[in-house]
């Protein structure tokens, strides 16, 4: 991990953010366990009434978002979970191109500073940038100590903007948990719950099984071997990357699909480029060799790319997720690296001298 997380300081080149800062909205997700009426409160009382906002539904996110833009915050905090922030940052680039396409060239704002308060269920970016406690963290920049922020790069798949999609498995074993997610069983054992009860019966029955076509779309691509390195040729725009079996066909621009899983081990070595990995290894397999797959040491049945814009066709409806979030399923999907990054406070990159 810890290599990464140079290469990731490095590589994404991070810089000096506003010391200090009066001006700091908060946007908060209302229907997240861990916003709770206290948290809110909280939070208020750091940056005030008028500078936080609770949403109660993605309409309501979007008005606070148009708000947001319109009052031109140097720094805004978001908080409810990778899906909070795939929803915000979506929303906050349409509403930054709606708002200047009425201003004058010299009145045109600029996209604010992103922190991301670690407020969520799986809180993959906010592993990422290592957010602390919500509160500290807002005391952090309120303050001046947190110093530094690094451009973060997004998917773009069906106009939202996400730091990790998935199809297959995964996908299933999130829309399984979401329905189990309110009994006794899942409170208590979430996750795991959904796989024993839902997921591996599924597996057995080759529901989450079906053969892809994945081609190649943007800049030539490269396949990856087992510690990161590029092997073969470079993959050209319009030719297959991989054609077969999968189980899970995902691509990522941070490493982790939350809870510190390292889905993704090599997605910050390359800026403007995501990680994508296609596997054919069951859950049962899975299981077995959780420890590595958590990791990102296991690479049995596994192949992955570095690449910018890809093309994905299934022989059979595929469950699709996007920043955690259940989206059904799909038989075919375009997906791309945006060109546009957001720069994010960073907790663990050393401030640029």
């Amino acid at each position: 991990m810890a290599l990464h997380l140079l290469v990731f300081s490095a590589m994404l080149q991070p810089h000096l953010i506003q010391p200090h800062s009066d001006r700091i909205a908060v946007l908060l997700n209302a229907n997240a366990k861990q916003v709770t009426p206290n948290v809110a409160r909280s939070l208020a009382h750091l940056v005030g009434d008028g500078d936080l906002y609770l949403s109660r539904s993605l309409d309501e996110a979007r008005d606070f978002t148009r708000e947001i833009v319109r009052r031109s915050y140097p720094t805004v905090c978001t908080g409810g979970g990778d899906g909070t922030v795939a929803n915000f940052v979506t929303d906050l680039l349409q509403s930054i191109d709606a708002e200047n396409s009425l201003r004058p060239y010299e009145e045109q704002t600029a996209c604010p500073t992103l922190g991301v308060l670690r407020l969520g269920t799986g809180n993959a970016v906010a592993s990422l940038v290592g957010a602390g406690a919500a509160s500290d963290d807002l005391k952090a920049l309120r303050s001046g100590d947190a110093k530094c922020a690094t451009p973060l790069s997004f998917i773009e798949a069906e106009g939202r903007l996400s730091p990790f999609i998935g199809l297959g498995l995964d996908a299933a074993i999130i829309n399984d948990y979401f329905e189990i997610k309110d009994t006794f069983w899942g409170r208590h054992f979430k996750f795991a719950a959904s796989i024993l009860s839902k997921s591996i019966p599924r597996e057995a029955r080759g529901r989450c099984r079906t053969e892809v076509e994945v081609v190649n779309r943007g800049e030539p691509a490269v396949a990856l071997d087992v510690n990161g390195n590029p092997v073969g040729d470079p993959i050209l725009a319009g030719e297959v990357l991989y054609r077969g079996p999968a189980w899970i066909v995902a691509a990522g621009t941070v490493p982790y699909y939350g809870y510190n899983f390292k889905m993704f081990p090599f997605a910050l070595d390359r800026p403007q480029r995501m990680q994508l990995r296609i596997s054919w290894t069951g859950v049962g397999e899975m299981l077995w060799n959780l420890r590595d797959f958590w990791r990102g040491r296991c690479q049995k049945d596994i192949v992955d790319f570095a690449c910018d814009a890809v093309s994905l066709r299934c022989s059979s409806p595929f469950p699709y997720q996007s920043a955690g979030d259940a989206f059904g399923t799909r038989t075919s999907l375009d997906f791309h690296v945006s060109p546009r990054t957001v720069d994010i406070v960073n907790h663990r990159a050393p401030v640029a001298a």
